[in-house]
């Protein structure tokens, strides 16, 4: 290895850490502050500072404290959306990549869905709203469920379609000609195999919902709020309680972190799958 080749390594890991460290900067950021009294958060001393979990008991024990509620929820509507965008976009994305409709139908449809991806999501708020409050299901999780269904399915489709379009025909033949239906060889067959695909899916679809602040703020007002909508309550007239909001980001990154590094392996299978077709 010559001397010019080292250096190029030296300096590409250099750059490599000045990138991670700005990656990993606020949230270590947010993780010390969330430990800090609320007289050090703003200090010049990022490191020296009595710890004190003060800021965590007030968020889950101090009286008419409602994050606990903001995270189920969170929970709730974020699980729920994924597994609807998912089990709905499986069904699609496999009707959109095996089956032609008559004079290219089909291609019209799909260019549809993904055209509703360019539409402003503020645009549809009031709509949303006008339609949950007609269905009564304003100020709950439904709502949100619904209108996070509505808009990540399109997305959905479209990650899980490249991934059955990878799978080659030939195993799916060969399960028809053992008697499967289609919806046999969907279950069977070709969900198993796309699995890192939809892996990858749900993460992105659990991340835009879990992260989305419009339509719970539109569409709720006290019980059905989430975590973002509720961080964003610490900010109020006259102070901030930046002390309660990283302790709240903390655990609002929790879930996540813990997603990703549990289905990571599926997920990087999952971004290839489809790439390179047979």
């Amino acid at each position: 290895m010559t001397r010019k080749v080292k250096k190029a390594k030296i300096m590409e890991k250099i750059i490599l850490c000045v990138f991670i460290f700005i990656i990993l900067f606020p949230i270590i950021w947010i993780g010390i502050n969330s430990l800090k009294y609320p007289r050090d958060i703003l200090s010049a001393h990022l490191f020296l500072f009595k710890p004190t979990l003060k800021n965590y008991i007030s968020l889950f024990f101090e009286k008419g404290s409602y994050f606990p509620m903001y995270m189920v929820n969170s929970l709730i509507i974020a699980t729920s959306s994924t597994f609807l965008c998912i089990v709905i976009g499986s069904l699609a994305a496999y009707s959109f990549s095996r089956f032609k409709f008559p004079g290219n139908f089909d291609k019209y449809i799909f260019a549809l869905l993904l055209f509703t991806q360019m539409i402003f999501p503020i645009a549809l708020a009031i709509p949303f709203y006008s339609l949950m409050n007609a269905l009564k299901v304003y100020d709950t999780v439904f709502a949100v469920i619904g209108a996070h269904t509505a808009i990540n399915i399109p997305f959905a489709i479209w990650m899980l379609k490249s991934s059955f379009d990878g799978l080659p025909e030939n195993i799916e033949e060969a399960a028809r000609i053992d008697g499967c239906s289609w919806l046999q060889v969907l279950t069977k067959v070709a969900l198993p195999l796309v699995a890192p695909g939809m892996a990858a899916s749900a993460i992105f679809v659990f991340i835009l919902s879990w992260n989305d602040y419009l339509f719970p703020a539109v569409l709720t007002s006290s019980r059905g709020t989430t975590m973002p909508v509720g961080l964003a309550l610490f900010v109020q007239e006259n102070i901030v309680k930046w002390g309660n909001i990283c302790a709240g980001a903390t655990f609002y990154m929790i879930p996540m972190f813990l997603l990703t590094v549990l289905i990571h392996k599926h997920l990087i299978k999952g971004f290839t799958l489809g790439a390179f077709k047979g």
